[in-house]
């Protein structure tokens, strides 16, 4: 920082001198090369809070004749920044921020969009901190450029004013809100009449030319009056969503009003405008109004109940309802999706909904509007319009079929309501099933499957169109499947008409046929629920036939119901049993077959499924199963999601296979050791998948192998890196004790009470729990000569119980636990640790406190097991006979004759001798307590 402070003021002397060094470091910012750009960015920054760096910035972008434009864009992005970190901090001397803000509002003239945005971005940070303080005048000063200025300068100011108005309605403290709100009402009246100006303007340029009384030429000079019109809009939109309290002032009813009347103007203008450069600017005009009709309908819908609801819901209902009516109309399919977008919202909205707990008045009225507008007949005829509009595939759809199938299934699959017509089109479809499918004055089910069986019936006869309808009607019935299972007998429909359609296609394949094979197939899987079992037996063979086939697309359909139908929790092997060996065969060729990555996942996505609901049944093909996923693994390096989705397969499969398969072990472990490697990029994907995969191998093997032992020493690097997997890691180190016995205990004794002595009294309460546990399968398991290694864990633990007072109850029951395990185990080892810890060697100094706390604590556990195990290290702690111990024998003793009642009545937790063995125990400290005189017999 010093040295920046001496850079700006020795080498930067002097305005024109100041300008041509910034100019050279900005100049840097724009090099490709890292040791030429990263300098620059450093010393930027060091000198961005000195006196006169904005104001430089802001010189640099008025020089216009003098610096490229490049630099300039990089000069505004600097002042944004130093804007961001330093106005808000008061780092910023109040002489400069003056000369800034008048610099900022001179610089409204810059032609360029970009270095415009960024500097209206400026202004609006600026007023967010200064506005009415500092800058009482900035939307006067804004608005006084909108009416007086330029073409050039009014389109900047705008474009300033309608930042400055998004970021001054963000503004969350009371007092800048309400200064903000009272002149909120008199700045939308004033914008609502120049927009309305705008409007009247742009319309009567669309009626010329569709009247052919204005040439094409004449009508693109209205861009910038389209554009300007479409600025203050949003200004509007964001004062009456986010600053005005609710919609009964009177400027945002008439901005509601007009908002409507436009967009009905716009849309008849709109279609008739052809291809006329401006009709895209319409479009993205129209749909930031559909947009923000769906936004105040959601901020604040019992608000815009009264006023609006009603004529906007029958706008854009019948928008969709007149679609493609006339031949001029054009595919819009933003306006398209804006429409159905609310429709959808009103019907959802919880605000509108009357149930059997919510029947407030405000509900019902909403309730009443929406059924006024969705009557019988509009329902049937917006479910019809839907269907035969919305879901039909086009020839782009089926071009793509054929040229990039995989490209065809990926967009299919994707969950994009929110942006994509026929997705969108789908959504309101199940959305008024589901809101008026049943009802006691109408039922939209009942009608529709009519209404759709009748169709499906008169499109046999209309060529390849019928097919297409048919391909559409499918998709209702497969769409509409929970609401019309009463209606239809699938079991029946498939064996009436589907299998023979089905069969049909398959002997004469053809860009069309097809098409109705692939929808039955997805159809077989929507309606799985309400298939008989034994139809199940009928369904595979026709599946496998599919999944042969030579159309990919058909092969994925295929892919995609197999999965469902196994999955399926009424699955039965039994059926499936014949089909086993062929449906992994076809799999595997079909895995060959695709190229793309994501296709690739959604085949093999049937592989973990098959492998977990078919069990043992699938040891046959392990070594096939394994092979191919070692092929697919070498191809998959450049695709973590891949590499992800083959580890969890082969966790599932290793579920499966017997522990003597040690091909499958040879091939999983180097998988483990590349995806749990914390210095390498991949664990970020692959960590908890690995981990899995180790935890079912170490499940599986009826020993540790050398490669397998080596691997133990990923664990303490793991456990620094992160603690995210603490419980994974915790079962692992307890695996490895377990099997372990021999060499283990040599070879890595040491790195697991390293792991432990790092955690301990370092993680939260459930992954303390969690060490406990395996800190106690340890000591069970540890061999004698090892156990000293553990004395600087009971160091720890005795410092925690004796100093932390935060420790958890919980947490100090199973500290105690594993005290006790000690005790009972290797109780000179707690001795010698005690001696340790006090200076003086006295080992009453730590005893002493430490039983009382632990006698006191008993109360708090409440396993049995637990209990018994604390009884019994409290009767062999007072053995002994430390004179100073023998005060709390009275206390011990009730804790080992509790136990030992508990016990004698609870067989089931504690075995006979147990108990006898805590008798025993109890017996030895009454006698010391008699020999005493502490109490009579």
């Amino acid at each position: 920082q010093k040295q920046a402070s001496q850079y700006w003021r020795t080498r930067m002397e002097g305005q024109q001198q100041q300008q041509q060094q910034v100019e050279g470091l900005l100049r840097q910012l724009l090099q490709p090369e890292e040791v030429v750009r990263r300098p620059a960015e450093q010393l930027l920054l060091q000198v961005m809070p000195q006196p006169g760096f904005a104001s430089i910035m802001l010189q640099v972008i008025h020089a216009k004749d003098t610096q490229d434009q490049q630099v300039r864009f990089m000069a505004a992005l600097c002042l944004k920044n130093a804007i961001d970190r330093l106005w808000r901090q008061h780092e910023i001397s109040e002489t400069e921020k003056a000369e800034v803000r008048r610099l900022l509002l001179s610089s409204l003239n810059e032609e360029s969009n970009q270095i415009a945005t960024q500097l209206a971005l400026v202004i609006a940070m600026v007023a967010r901190t200064d506005f009415p303080g500092e800058w009482p005048t900035a939307i006067a000063q804004l608005l006084a450029v909108v009416q007086n200025g330029g073409a050039t300068e009014q389109m900047r100011a705008m474009l300033a004013l309608q930042h400055t108005i998004r970021q001054l309605a963000s503004r969350k403290t009371g007092p800048h809100q309400l200064e903000f709100r009272k002149v909120a009402p008199e700045l939308m009246g004033l914008l609502l009449g120049a927009w309305q100006v705008q409007t009247e303007q742009l319309l009567n340029g669309l009626n010329c030319y569709a009247q052919q009384t204005a040439s094409a030429e004449q009508l693109g000079s209205l861009s910038s009056v389209a554009e300007m019109s479409k600025l203050t809009f949003k200004i509007l939109a964001d004062l009456a969503i986010y600053v005005l309290p609710d919609y009964s002032d009177t400027t945002v009813v008439l901005f509601g009003q007009l908002m409507l009347h436009r967009l009905q103007s716009f849309v008849t203008a709109w279609k008739k405008l052809g291809e006329h450069p401006l009709s895209a600017v319409l479009s993205r005009y129209l749909r930031l109004m559909s947009k923000t009709a769906n936004t105040m309908v959601q901020q604040k819908p019992i608000a815009f109940r009264d006023p609006f609801l009603a004529d906007y819901l029958r706008f854009f209902v019948a928008q969709i309802l007149e679609h493609g009516t006339t031949p001029t109309d054009q595919e819009h399919p933003d306006f398209l999706i804006g429409s159905m977008k609310f429709a959808n919202e009103v019907l959802t909205c919880p605000k509108y909904r009357v149930t059997t707990t919510r029947k407030d008045p405000a509900s019902v009225l909403a309730k009443q509007i929406s059924d006024s507008v969705f009557t019988p007949e509009c329902l049937i005829a917006l479910s019809k319009q839907l269907i035969s509009r919305f879901f039909l595939l086009t020839q782009e759809d089926l071009t793509e079929w054929e040229d990039n199938p995989e490209d065809f299934i990926k967009e299919d699959e994707l969950d994009s309501w929110m942006y994509s017509l026929k997705p969108c089109a789908e959504t309101l479809f199940m959305t008024l099933l589901q809101f008026y499918g049943t009802g006691d004055a109408f039922a939209l089910t009942p009608s529709l499957v009519r209404l759709l069986q009748s169709t499906i019936q008169e499109s046999s006869t209309q060529g390849t169109t019928g097919v297409l309808i048919k391909e559409a009607c499918y998709r209702a019935m497969g769409l509409g499947h929970w609401d019309m299972q009463d209606l239809v007998d699938f079991g029946q429909w498939y064996t009436g008409q589907l299998s023979v359609e089905l069969k049909q296609a398959a002997e004469n394949p053809s860009a069309i046929t097809k098409v109705i094979r692939r929808r039955i197939l997805w159809l077989i899987a929507e309606w799985l629920a309400d298939i008989p079992k034994p139809l199940h037996a009928h369904i595979y063979p026709v599946l496998l036939y599919s999944l042969a086939s030579s159309d990919l697309v058909i092969q994925l359909s295929a892919v995609n119901t197999i999965r469902a139908m196994v999955e399926d929790l009424n699955f039965e092997v039994a059926l499936f049993i014949d089909f086993i060996a062929p449906t992994f065969e076809l799999l595997f060729r079909l895995l060959h077959t695709v190229t793309d990555p994501d296709t690739k996942l959604y085949v093999l996505s049937a592989l973990p499924v098959l492998i977990e609901q078919l069990g043992t049944r699938t040891q046959p093909y392990t070594d096939k199963i394994t092979s191919y996923l070692s092929e697919l693994w070498k191809h998959s390096q450049n695709h973590n999601m891949m590499q992800t989705s083959i580890v969890s397969t082969l966790a599932k499969l290793l579920a499966c296979v017997s522990s003597q398969d040690t091909t499958v072990f040879g091939f999983v472990v180097p998988l483990i050791a590349y995806g749990t490697d914390v210095e390498q990029p991949q664990a970020l994907y692959l960590m908890d998948e690995s981990l899995d995969l180790w935890k079912s191998t170490l499940h599986k093997v009826p020993q540790l192998f050398p490669a397998l032992l080596e691997l133990y020493g990923r664990i303490p690097q793991i456990l620094h890196a992160s603690l995210e997997q603490l419980t994974i890691v915790c079962k692992l180190m307890e695996a490895y004790i377990v099997l372990g016995q021999g060499i283990f205990a040599v070879t890595h004794w040491q790195a697991v009470v390293g792991s432990l002595q790092f955690l301990l009294g370092n993680t939260k309460e459930e992954g303390q729990l969690y060490l406990a546990e395996t800190f106690d399968l340890a000591l069970q398991a540890i061999p004698t000569e090892f156990v000293p290694l553990f004395d600087p864990l009971f160091t720890r633990i005795l410092q925690l119980l004796l100093t932390d007072t935060s420790t958890p109850i919980i947490v100090r029951v199973h500290y105690y636990r594993l005290i006790s395990r000690l005790l009972l185990h290797h109780p000179q080892h707690l001795f010698r640790v005690c001696q340790q810890l006090d200076a003086t060697g006295n080992i009453n100094v730590i005893l002493v406190p430490l039983v009382a706390a632990w006698v006191d604590l008993v109360d708090n556990i409440g396993e049995a097991p637990l209990r018994k195990l604390t009884a019994l290290a409290l009767c062999n702690f007072i053995q002994p006979s430390e004179p100073a111990l023998l005060v709390h024998l009275p206390n011990v003793l009730a804790v080992g004759t509790g136990a030992f009642f508990d016990g004698a009545q609870e067989h089931e937790y504690v075995p006979l001798p147990y108990c006898n063995s805590l008798l025993f125990n109890v017996l030895l400290v009454s006698q010391q307590i008699c020999r005493l005189g502490r109490c009579r017999w």
